[in-house]
């Protein structure tokens, strides 16, 4: 794409090395042609269109990614433009709908946990599709152009972007922030004996998000500068399941979040993931193991399959070591890479973060 090949070379270098927590990176970008003759247009929740939200459904339902080959996409109405979140779509000189974005807005940077007020609000780059008769023409440098200079010129400028597959593909510029491996299971295979085994040993409890913000809040606190976590948290999304697990010095924190992504669309079976992870250095594996199967058997109403960061799971419970017994096995799946854009941290992810969306 242009427009990653136009990436300023000194944004890029200060973003190597941020001085703070968060750091601002604002640049400009020159405006473009939209290749379809229609400029694109843009929805706020307080004017949005029914019609128009069900045509946005049913075109990322049917052209993102490769469908049926990969999961269908099918967000629903109710849930693709909800307060804050912006949709920007185009349409071709047919009235067809031929690209679309979406900025969804998924929290705060937390680094004030006494005084939220003061924490940078953060969006997140999602449902960006583009018809296949439009690829490779010039219209998603369009879509991303267009977006880069509508939120610069409302001042809401900081987002993140979640880049599934191979990096963007320009050597290293942009360096994504994170760079991680899927694994995914599928929560029936869980054999229920060996939960109910578990019940016995160990519990897990389902709290509320403003009860896990306030634990992430303490894990922050007492934790070496050096060490904190980066926390992306929304306080309003119902799109949260929280899971618990403490005893004595253990401590195993989960969120399960709706990706909206669907297999085979008939028998539709619901793909969740893992968004947030909080474990205590002191928590072996042994019981890491036990809480993440009782975590995802407390879930099997929810979803069929969840995918996680595979530094998160028993390195043993991966499919392709098949040398020890385990209670779960998870599948290896593809690379993920998250970029910052527009501005940069010095906080590391390493284990435990939390990016709700």
């Amino acid at each position: 794409m242009v427009f990653w090949k136009t990436f300023p070379l000194d944004i890029y270098y200060k973003s190597l090395f941020p001085k703070s927590n968060f750091t601002p990176l604002i640049y400009d970008k020159t405006p473009l042609e939209s290749p379809t003759g229609n400029k694109a247009k843009w929805m706020i929740y307080s004017e949005k269109d029914e019609k128009v939200l069900s045509e946005v459904r049913e075109f990322i339902k049917s052209y993102f990614g490769h469908p049926p080959k990969t999961p269908i996409l099918d967000i629903p109405e109710s849930e693709l433009l909800k307060k804050k979140d912006h949709l920007i779509f185009v349409r071709d000189i047919s009235d067809n709908i031929v690209g679309c974005i979406r900025y969804k807005y998924i929290g705060k940077l937390i680094l004030y946990p006494l005084n939220e007020s003061e924490n940078q609000d953060i969006y997140y780059e999602d449902c960006f599709c583009i018809h296949p008769n439009w690829r490779k023409k010039g219209l998603a440098d369009y879509l991303l152009t267009y977006l880069h200079n509508f939120f610069n010129n409302n001042n809401i400028n900081f987002s993140l972007f979640l880049k599934e597959g191979r990096s963007l593909g320009f050597g290293l510029i942009p360096k994504p922030y994170y760079s991680g491996k899927y694994v995914y299971t599928e929560i029936q295979s869980l054999c229920p004996k060996k939960i109910g085994v578990l019940k016995q040993k160990r519990r897990i409890l389902d709290i509320t998000p403003k009860m896990a913000f306030r634990i992430m809040d303490i894990l922050q606190e007492f934790c070496p500068k050096k060490e904190k976590s980066l926390i992306i948290r929304n306080s309003d999304s119902e799109n949260q399941t929280w899971k618990l697990y403490q005893e004595k010095d253990n401590i195993l924190l989960i969120c399960f979040q709706d990706t909206f992504q669907r297999i085979n669309e008939e028998t539709p079976k619901k793909i969740g993931w893992i968004t947030a992870w909080f474990e205590s250095p002191q928590l072996s594996p042994d019981i890491k193991e036990e809480v993440i199967a009782l975590s995802l058997f407390s879930i099997k109403n929810k979803f069929d399959y969840i995918w996680a960061n595979s530094i998160w799971v028993i390195q043993d419970s991966i499919k392709k070591n098949t040398q020890q017994e385990t209670v779960i096995k998870w599948i290896e799946d593809g690379s993920f890479h998250y970029y910052t854009y527009q501005w940069a941290t010095d906080l590391n992810i390493k284990k435990n973060y939390c990016i709700t969306v």
